[in-house]
């Protein structure tokens, strides 16, 4: 039987931010990640169900990319060191209901909808196939690193080799390999270009229980919600306050059930977020991330 592992991360970096402001980290800006973590973890504990290990890699990293590459190599390295199914999930990402993302009906590697903060990696559903892909896409990600300004101002340029979220790029690609061996008759190079373009496509066995922040905002978000993905990046420090309000919130209601609990849940961050999104220090809304 396989061993179920759910994985979080907290890294250390050098004090940064970009000339736009978008993003910076700071010993602060630890602190409030930190604060995020202790509550993921003790939601994550209380509603995931069959967890047989949970896991905090506490590293060190030169800035964000080098985080994101190094986490991608250790997760690989981790389900590989035996028969696992390998959860890894963000610190901004809060689970409120009860949910078995270990459940038997997923067996390729997938995300949750196309973001990165939810990946899952199931006892042999990730072929050496995929694993090539993603070594190669790395290479190349390095590669260009080293091609860009030591602080990294050009992950912004839409005419960078690379961008911020380039790690989740090489996870969208690596989902939709896995899953094409799988479906090749149902994923088409029309679906590629579809994935490709962040159109929203669907994905077989996606796990779809997560609601993105990006679409609460704007009204949007599944019907069998358990966790809520909030994109930290944008503002850690409001974000942290968003998920305390909001599970004070999922307390009072109680006498709810699930869906109706979630749906007031949801509601709450929506109304929450347009309170405050004139005054992301990011200066623009939930279209980019």
């Amino acid at each position: 039987m396989a061993k179920n592992i759910v994985v979080f991360k907290l890294y250390r970096m050098p004090d940064k931010s970009y000339p736009d402001q978008r993003f910076k980290f700071s010993s602060d800006t630890y602190e409030t990640y930190k604060s995020l973590l202790d509550i993921a973890v003790a939601q994550a504990e209380q509603n995931i169900s069959n967890i047989h290990e949970l896991i905090i890699h506490q590293r060190t990293a030169d800035n964000d990319q080098d985080m994101f590459k190094k986490h991608m190599l250790e997760l690989e390295e981790l389900y590989k060191s035996g028969d696992h199914n390998v959860l890894s999930i963000g610190n901004d990402v809060i689970f409120f209901e009860p949910v078995n993302p270990f459940d038997s009906k997923y067996t390729t590697f997938t995300l949750s909808g196309l973001n990165a903060d939810v990946k899952y990696y199931p006892a042999g559903g990730v072929s050496d196939n995929v694993w090539n892909l993603q070594k190669q896409q790395i290479e190349l990600w390095e590669q260009n690193l080293k091609n860009i300004d030591k602080h990294l101002t050009k992950l912004y340029d839409p005419e960078s080799p690379i961008q911020w979220n380039t790690e989740q790029t090489i996870l969208q690609n690596m989902m939709f390999t896995s899953k094409q061996e799988k479906y090749p008759e149902q994923l088409t190079d029309a679906d590629k270009q579809l994935h490709a373009l962040n159109s929203g496509a669907q994905f077989i066995e996606n796990m779809e229980f997560v609601a993105q922040l990006p679409d609460i905002a704007n009204g949007d978000w599944p019907r069998d919600t358990k966790a809520i993905h909030f994109h930290a990046s944008r503002n850690p420090v409001k974000i942290l306050e968003m998920i305390q309000q909001s599970l004070r919130e999922w307390h009072q209601l109680s006498a709810l059930s699930e869906q109706d609990r979630m749906q007031n849940v949801c509601e709450y961050c929506k109304q929450f977020w347009w309170n405050w999104a004139d005054t992301d220090p990011r200066g623009q809304g939930f279209g980019s991330c």
